[in-house]
C-alpha cells in the first residue's frame, strides 16, 4: 500500500500522523508526506495595497515553519515504515490541486487528511479537505479527532486516534464487493471490530403524498420495500461471511434498517460509536448536482461525528 499524508501542521493533521503512526498497516507499507505553502503576497495584496514587503516575509516565515513541519513528519514516518519506505515533497501553490496532483504522480491508494485544517473554511469550495475528497483519484481518510474542551472528551478523542470500532456502510453489491475487497488487503489489530450495515430506503416522500393512495399502490410499496430489505440482508450477511473469515464471527455483526441513509449511518456512527465510517463514493458523485445537494457520502464525511473513509470504487476497480 502507497499513502499519501497530506499535512498543514493543524491540530487535525497532527493527530491524523498519530493514527498513522499506531495503527496496523500491512509489511512493505509506503508513506509520501506532503504539505503545500499558498502564495500569500497576491492574496494580502489584494487585500491591503503596498503590503508588498511584509506579504514577502511573511511568506518566508510560513515556507520555513512547513519545511520543518515536513522534515519533522518524515522523522517520525520512517521510524514506524523505515528510512527506505519513506518520503517527502514540498508543494507550493493552491494545496486543493497540489495534494491530488501529488496523489496521481505518487500512485497512492490512500490520502489521509485532517478533517478541517489551520485555515477552517466551511463554503463548499473553501474547504481544501473537500476539495481533495471530491477529486482524488484514490480512497480518502478524513480524520476527525480533535479534541474537544473536556479533559474527559479529550482522553476519550485521544484514545479514537486509534481506530478499533468500524461502521462499514455498504448499498449495492459492486459497491460492498470494493469495500470488502479493500477491508481483506489490508492489515488489522486483532481487536478490530466491524459492523455492516445497509440500508433500505423506504417511499416516506410518496406516503404523504395526496396521490397514488389506492390499494393496489400501497401494495406495490410494500412489495417493493420487502424487495429492498431482501437484497440489503442478502447482501450484508455476504459481506459479513467474507470478513469473519479472516477476523471471526465475535468481531463482526451485520444489520439492516429502513429509513434515510444519511440519517441512518450517522445515527449509528453516533450511538455504537464507531471510531470510523467505510463507505464507497461513486464516480456519479462528482457530479455538479452532487457537489451543492451532496450525496451519501457527503452528507456522512462532513456530518460524522467520528472519522471516516471513503472508498473510490472505480478507481478501486481499475486498480484490480
Amino acid at each position: 500500500m502507497k499513502i499519501l499524508f497530506a499535512t498543514d501542521g493543524s491540530v487535525n493533521a497532527d493527530n491524523a500522523l498519530q493514527s498513522i503512526l499506531e495503527n496496523t498497516w500491512e509489511a512493505g507499507t509506503a508513506c509520501k508526506v506532503v504539505t503545500c505553502a499558498e502564495q500569500l503576497k497576491k492574496r494580502l495584496n489584494a487585500v491591503f495595497l503596498g503590503i508588498g514587503d511584509l506579504a514577502a516575509r511573511a511568506q518566508t516565515d510560513l515556507e520555513k515553519d512547513l519545511h520543518d513541519l515536513l522534515i519533522e513528519s518524515e522523522g517520525k514516518l520512517q521510524t514506524k515504515f523505515g528510512k527506505e519506505n519513506v518520503s517527502s515533497e514540498f508543494l507550493s501553490g493552491n494545496p486543493k490541486v497540489e495534494v491530488v496532483e501529488a496523489a496521481l504522480k505518487y500512485g497512492a491508494d490512500l490520502i489521509i487528511i485532517g478533517a478541517h485544517g489551520s485555515n477552517v473554511d466551511e463554503t463548499w469550495s473553501g474547504s481544501v479537505t473537500r476539495s481533495v475528497v471530491i477529486n482524488a483519484p484514490c480512497s480518502v481518510q478524513v480524520l476527525n479527532t480533535q479534541p474537544s474542551s473536556s479533559a474527559e472528551k479529550k482522553e476519550e478523542k485521544r484514545q479514537a486516534v486509534v481506530a478499533s470500532r468500524y461502521l462499514v456502510a455498504i448499498s449495492d453489491e459492486t459497491n460492498a464487493d470494493m469495500i470488502i475487497d479493500s477491508i481483506l488487503k489490508r492489515a488489522w489489530p486483532q481487536d478490530t471490530k466491524f459492523q455492516i450495515l445497509s440500508i433500505a430506503p423506504n417511499s416516506a416522500s410518496s406516503d404523504h403524498s395526496r396521490f397514488f393512495k389506492s390499494k393496489n399502490m400501497e401494495d406495490l410499496r410494500k412489495e417493493a420495500l420487502n424487495a429492498r430489505k431482501g437484497a440489503a440482508d442478502k447482501l450484508v450477511k455476504d459481506a459479513a461471511s467474507k470478513l469473519q473469515s479472516k477476523f471471526g464471527a465475535s468481531q463482526v455483526t451485520s444489520h439492516v434498517l429502513v429509513g434515510n441513509p444519511r440519517s441512518l449511518i450517522l445515527q449509528v456512527a453516533q450511538d455504537w460509536p464507531a471510531d470510523m465510517v467505510i463507505m464507497g463514493s461513486h464516480e456519479q458523485d462528482h457530479g455538479i448536482l452532487e457537489h451543492f445537494l451532496g450525496s451519501t457520502a457527503a452528507a456522512v464525511t462532513w456530518n460524522a461525528n467520528c472519522s471516516v473513509e471513503l472508498v473510490k470504487l472505480a478507481k478501486v476497480a481499475a486498480r484490480r
